[in-house]
């Protein structure tokens, strides 16, 4: 079932991106627009809510973490915009409407990534209380975004090549759980956790993105265009290295499994850690 909160700390992630995103310029409005457009397109906000969540449970207040989960969701979306290009995974469908490309062009959906990119750390810059917290906070982000960044490069490089279980690992990691770690470790760090919160957090977080991506690539077999809001059936047909094409369908389903129960063994010793706990187990029951 989904969290209430989820929703909840997503439409307060909404309202702060409005403030913390460029204004659209009035004579040259292309590329606010394009940046604003990915942004808002309908989505979860899970790696955004994740933060705010990790830090409600180590106390800290929500205003002051707000910029770092936009932060976050500017990077998440950069990576999408990106990742549907031609060049890429070439998609025409994402959050259930148009890609970036298909509405403003690809030179401009190139330029709305970056924008999105530079954004986010100028959010950290100007947004954030606190130097060592901005300055953590960057370092963590910048980091994942490399791995990330490594992690779309496999995935380019390795499609149609033999799957293995060590291909498939290294893009999960990279290319999904990476940002997921990333929102739980700046989550803690936001809320002033000690380096021992931060690590076990952001184990919960990896072991959480492990999953997701799994459970993502068997709704790609199994789920529809209209649940998913993007195009089904895409990685079996550019040959994508696949759970399902390493594992197979139900042993990625039990790995799914095993993996959400890990990730919330991780958060257990936390008073607070309910909505991780259900957020954990939303992620494995979603149909998209």
């Amino acid at each position: 079932m989904k969290p209430v909160f989820l929703e909840e700390m997503g439409q307060q992630v909404e309202e702060a991106l409005r403030r913390f995103l460029p204004p659209v310029d009035s004579l040259r409005p292309w590329l606010e627009e394009s940046m604003r457009y990915s942004t808002f397109a309908p989505g979860k906000r899970i790696r955004p809510v994740l933060l705010l969540e990790v830090n409600r449970v180590l106390g800290g207040g929500l205003e002051r973490a707000l910029p770092a989960a936009c932060a976050l969701e500017m990077v998440h979306t950069f990576s999408l915009v990106h990742d549907d290009l031609p060049g890429m995974d070439d998609d025409d469908l994402r959050r259930g409407q148009a890609t970036c490309h298909k509405v403003y062009g690809e030179g401009m959906a190139i330029l709305a990534g970056d924008g999105l990119l530079v954004g986010a750390f100028l959010t950290l810059i100007r947004h954030l209380e606190g130097t060592d917290r901005v300055i953590r906070c960057q370092q963590e982000l910048g980091e994942a975004t490399m791995r990330l960044i490594r992690g779309q490069a496999a995935d380019i490089r390795w499609s149609g090549s033999l799957p293995s279980s060590e291909k498939l690992e290294a893009i999960h990691r990279d290319k999904t759980a990476c940002l997921l770690r990333c929102a739980c470790r700046m989550g803690a760090l936001v809320a002033g956790g000690s380096n021992e919160d931060v690590e076990q957090f952001g184990r919960y977080g990896e072991a959480l993105g492990l999953a997701f991506q799994i459970v993502d690539d068997l709704l790609d077999l199994s789920g529809d265009r209209d649940s998913l809001g993007k195009t089904a059936g895409k990685d079996e047909k550019s040959q994508k290295i696949t759970a399902p094409a390493v594992y197979g369908v139900e042993a990625s389903r039990n790995r799914a499994r095993e993996l959400v129960g890990q990730a919330k063994t991780f958060v257990a010793g936390y008073a607070e850690s309910r909505g991780l706990k259900q957020l954990a187990e939303y992620c494995l029951e979603r149909s998209g």
